[in-house]
């Protein structure tokens, strides 16, 4: 079987020109050779066209033209007459879109209107914009830059201007008044009052913690109610002496009221407290006080024998009780005569709390002369007993059946203290005691049969002083609510100071009617009840009589009842 085929000029097949084998192609010839009807002679050599590789036969491409991924090859010969493609780049040669084309533009690029879109492939050699907004992306000047403000918006200075163009991709703030646009605190809130105008009473408004806020400052009144400063404060004493009182007279001004003027000046002319001039003084009482200087006095004319601080009181007869037209009078106040035989030694003043303190110890408190108070009975007669003994004296009392202790004081304004099953005057004693209730009368009286030893009382109530009781005794007339130094107030005819008001006093006697027949040295058992005698500092003039008299138990402790003794 012949291996080559002859068309025409050309050979096809496996014989290669001048009687050597063809070499092979990339090309199919397209005929099988089996198929193909065999010549009758065997072909001339001379006969076979070389092709442009050498070889014989036509060529599937032709040597140097573009082969490959989008011809970026070359069409070469091979060495056995055939060709093959050279320098192909393949896929590298390929675009973003996997074509051959060269793109417009890289896909994933911004694009459009203001680049508001992305460049994206829409085939393999075409691109397109997608997402582009078009004008909706351009800014509010019809530029692509970003504004310092959007047109038509308030700026500046509290948003009194606005933003207008000045260019595509420009702003400029129009018609900004600046600071003028401020309010009176800086900020630019307008506020609801002016600065520095009257607020509350006596404030003004004044700029708060923030520029747009107003605070009502200095809005303090003054004690009077006013805004001005005041020359003292309402209240502080004032006038001669500190009589007065400061006392409003306007919202911007004080006055000084009750100012007593001279009346508020001691006997000599000054401001301290003294004793009144002419009142008895020294140990026995027999001298008298005179000045020195305007605060100043000294005992002038102290002569006689006594018992130190006792007064003597004559024996004589009165008339114990009061008389039915008597201001305040009670029905166990019933007149009868009364006669006293012996003279006795009565203490001018009533026991005060230092000399309590210095023979039954406890505190003295802050006024050592004032009269101790919140003592019972039993409590006063273990002082008498106490007394006696130290100064070498018989004593006058016997208790029995005593339970506590003697002594002074309570948390409230009264108390249970010192209860004794018995209670006996021993006959004969020379000691001190308790007066009767008959002594302490008579020498309260000091030979008088009115209300007072300085006459009948005007008033019943605290509302306005007595002018009887304001210079002998301490009431509640006084400015004063506790019981006040003895002896400060003037004493009667007799030297005995306090009996009519300052702490009210026991008896030795118990609480019984009396007779209406006349009597001489009456004394009544204690049995339940003793007698307390005289007003004091918390009671009003219909308490403060000499004929008063008030049913106590002997173990209580009152405020303002203390005692003064006899011998």
């Amino acid at each position: 079987m012949l291996t080559g085929l002859w068309l025409g000029a050309v050979c096809v097949g496996g014989v290669a020109c001048g009687g050597t084998a063809a070499p092979t192609v990339d090309v199919d010839a397209g005929v099988d050779g089996d198929d193909a009807a065999a010549p009758d002679a065997t072909p001339d050599a001379d006969l076979c066209t070389t092709n442009a590789c050498g070889g014989c036969g036509p060529l599937a491409h032709e040597p140097g033209a573009a082969c490959g991924g989008c011809d970026t090859g070359v069409w070469a010969c091979t060495a056995d007459g055939g060709v093959r493609c050279e320098g192909d780049l393949g896929r590298l040669a390929r675009n973003a879109c996997g074509g051959c084309s060269r793109l417009g533009q890289a896909p994933d690029q911004p694009c459009g209107t203001c680049n508001s879109g992305i460049t994206a492939c829409v085939g393999p050699d075409d691109v397109a914009c997608l997402g582009d907004t078009g004008d909706l992306a351009r800014n509010g000047c019809r530029g692509c830059g970003e504004l310092a403000g959007d047109p038509g918006q308030a700026c500046g200075t509290c948003d009194t201007g606005n933003w207008v163009c000045a260019g595509e991709n420009t702003t400029i703030c129009h018609d900004d008044v600046g600071p003028r646009a401020r309010n009176a605190c800086g900020g630019c809130t307008a506020l609801q009052q002016p600065r520095g105008e009257p607020c509350g009473t006596c404030g003004r408004w004044a700029c708060g913690a923030d520029a747009d806020s107003l605070v009502c400052a200095g809005d303090v009144t003054n004690a009077c109610g006013g805004c001005g400063a005041l020359a003292a404060e309402p209240g502080g004493p004032c006038g001669s002496c500190g009589s007065g009182r400061l006392v409003c007279a306007g919202p911007n001004e004080v006055g000084c009221d009750a100012d007593l003027g001279q009346a508020a000046r001691n006997d000599c002319g000054g401001c301290a407290s003294l004793p009144r001039t002419g009142e008895p003084c020294g140990q026995c009482l027999f001298g008298a006080w005179s000045c020195t200087d305007t605060d100043s006095v000294e005992c002038l004319g102290d002569e006689g024998t006594c018992f130190p601080g006792f007064v003597e009181v004559p024996a004589g007869t009165f008339t114990r009780g009061s008389p039915l037209f008597e201001t305040c009078r009670s029905e166990d106040e019933v007149a009868h005569e009364v006669s006293l035989r012996e003279d006795f030694w009565l203490g001018a003043f009533e026991v005060t709390r230092a000399q309590w303190a210095e023979l039954m110890g406890g505190p003295v408190g802050d006024c050592s002369t004032c009269p101790v108070d919140k003592v019972g009975l039993y409590d006063a007669v273990v002082y008498a007993n106490a007394l006696s003994a130290r100064h070498g004296l018989r004593a006058c009392y016997e208790l029995d059946g005593c339970v506590g202790d003697a002594g002074s004081g309570c948390d409230g304004s009264s108390c249970d203290g010192l209860r004794c099953a018995s209670l006996a005057l021993i006959p004969g004693c020379d000691g001190y005691r308790l007066p009767t209730e008959a002594q302490w009368e008579y020498a309260a009286r000091a030979g008088s049969q009115m209300a007072t030893w300085a006459g009948e009382l005007d008033q019943r109530g605290c509302d306005s002083a007595d002018p009887v009781l304001e210079s002998i005794a301490w009431s509640c007339h006084d400015p004063v609510s506790e019981p006040q130094p003895v002896g400060h107030k003037a004493a009667n005819p007799w030297r005995v100071f306090d009996m009519l008001g300052n702490v009210a006093e026991w008896t030795h006697d118990g609480y019984a009617p009396y007779p209406a027949d006349p009597v001489t040295d009456p004394t009544v058992p204690i049995d339940g009840y003793a007698v307390v005698r005289g007003g004091h500092v918390h009671l009003a003039a219909c308490a403060l009589r000499a004929a008063r008299r008030t049913p106590s138990r002997p173990w209580r402790r009152q405020t303002a009842v203390g005692f003064r003794l006899v011998r």
